[in-house]
């Protein structure tokens, strides 16, 4: 049995105003900021024109919403299980895709007719299923599933909207340890296809298995068992994918926050090569990376002396504007999910100490937020993170 889970979500506009509940349409300017947390109940707010929109989302148990903003692809209760809605059972969820123009929503991964509860009220021969992710351009989602009681291995499933089709990507999917129910839910979507994280429970072999959108399974990297990295290499967010431009080698690198040390790896898909991150790394803009605001973040890892980890918003031309050395308020590194860049580059907004706040025109400023309501996370447009300035020479130890 799992808790009802947040998620994470999509884009910004500026200025603030009043709330407005109503239907979602797309906007003229820059993709607007899209909220997701606690009213009355789980709700996303979009900001548009000055007002708070209250998107037609309905009861869900987890949600993403796609990189356009026009379409959100929700984790919903199935029927049979609604008396139990206090505390989810994994087995009762499915995934319905809500169109935000009409607020039309259509089924597309439901469970099986055969799907059985029990006497003690808990669900039998049904499915698990993860949190969908979306594909940069926003036509299509992916997401892990496997049956309960657990027979082979889990699946990578692929909707494609402008198909509408589904496609199953890999049917012999390992599970993995130290997960929920043994599904593997550490996967991403990027600009070198799907990476999904598996620690095979029967023999204990990390590996990243990237996957082509439509081809399927393209290449599997086990990750390396030496003393000189981790021993432990669960990742605690990303896996992130590197832009075409670094290092030269497009599409074939991985940015790897590991849970283990936390420290961070490269992963390059063309040589096979596993190695520590020895630059601070930075979120930029992924439609305008060289006039685009950066995140950085200067990490700790075990070559800087003195232990280093600093968060700054800085200009194009690398110039400091705010800094951070508490995780944004929080002491959970899931914190970087606090913080966006807009579409353009040239703004960003961050959830500090409960409160939204909005970098731009050289100041920040409070965003009035909907009455009665929690914020819990935020996104804006597509970012993507690239490898900035090695540490100092002295740092290194």
């Amino acid at each position: 049995m799992i808790n009802k889970v947040p998620v994470l979500l999509l884009w910004i506009m500026f200025v603030f105003g009043a709330v407005k509940p109503g239907m979602a349409q797309p906007s003229t300017v820059e993709n607007p900021l899209i909220i997701y947390g606690m009213g009355e109940t789980e709700q996303f707010y979009r900001y548009d024109d000055g007002v708070w929109e209250l998107l037609p989302t309905g009861d869900f148990a987890s949600a993403t919403v796609s990189p356009t903003g026009e379409y959100v692809a929700k984790v919903v209760i199935n029927p049979s299980s609604e008396p139990q809605a206090e505390i989810i059972d994994p087995l009762s969820l499915e995934i319905h895709l809500l169109n935000l123009a009409d607020g039309s929503e259509r089924e597309i991964a439901v469970q099986p007719d055969a799907i059985a509860t029990t006497g003690d009220g808990s669900i039998n021969r049904g499915i698990v299923r993860s949190t969908p992710v979306w594909a940069p351009d926003g036509r299509a989602f992916a997401w892990t599933e496997q049956d309960y009681p657990a027979q082979g291995g889990a699946r990578l499933l692929v909707y494609d909207l402008d198909r509408d089709e589904t496609r199953i990507l890999d049917d012999a999917l390992p599970f993995m340890n130290l997960s929920a129910n043994g599904l593997p839910a550490f996967f991403s979507w990027g600009i070198g296809g799907i990476v999904v994280f598996t620690n095979n429970p029967v023999d204990f072999v990390d590996t990243f298995r990237r996957y082509d959108p439509h081809d399927g399974l393209l290449q599997t990297l086990r990750m390396p068992e030496n003393d000189d990295f981790s021993d432990f290499w669960f990742p605690f967010l990303g896996p992130w994918w590197l832009p075409d431009e670094q290092d030269q080698r497009p599409h074939t690198a991985l940015i790897v926050p590991v849970l283990g040390n936390g420290e961070f790896y490269y992963v390059d898909w063309e040589t096979g090569e596993v190695d520590w991150i020895t630059r601070r790394i930075a979120l930029v803009s992924a439609t305008n990376s060289q006039s685009s605001l950066r995140f950085m973040w200067s990490f700790y890892h075990r070559f800087t002396d003195p232990v280093e980890s600093l968060f700054q918003l800085q200009t194009a031309d690398g110039a400091s504007v705010l800094t951070w050395d508490d995780y944004l308020g929080t002491d959970d590194l899931r914190s970087l999910e606090n913080i966006v860049l807009s579409p353009s580059g040239q703004a960003a907004a961050y959830i500090q100490d409960g409160n939204l706040m909005l970098w731009r025109d050289q100041h920040s400023e409070q965003l009035a937020l909907p009455p009665d309501f929690r914020i819990a996370g935020l996104q804006w447009g597509t970012p993507v993170w690239q490898l900035g300035e090695d540490y100092p020479p002295d740092s290194i130890g």
